[in-house]
């Protein structure tokens, strides 16, 4: 899937479990822009009766290039615009 982005054959990628867990630090799919790597408990807000469904809130707002709220890298804060 890695080389795959890199040449463009896939124009990005959304995942929930990886092929280790956690990740080591250096993880390319980490540092590619065009990558969502979710927590595998992404499901749990639709389980919880009432819960907005907050996970995908941060999804539209990250590709829409609004900073999600509860960023986790931060680093990558830079690359999106506050939103309102």
């Amino acid at each position: 899937m890695v080389e795959a982005l890199k040449r463009g054959q896939l124009a990005g990628a959304c995942l929930d479990v990886l092929e280790k867990e956690p990740p080591d630090a250096g993880n390319e799919l980490l540092q590619m822009p065009r990558v969502l790597i979710s927590p595998h408990v992404a499901w749990y807000s639709r389980v919880r009766k009432g819960a907005p469904p907050e996970g995908g809130q941060r999804y539209r707002e990250a590709l829409n290039g609004l900073l999600p709220k509860g960023l986790v890298n931060s680093e990558l804060a830079s690359q999106f615009k506050e939103g309102d």
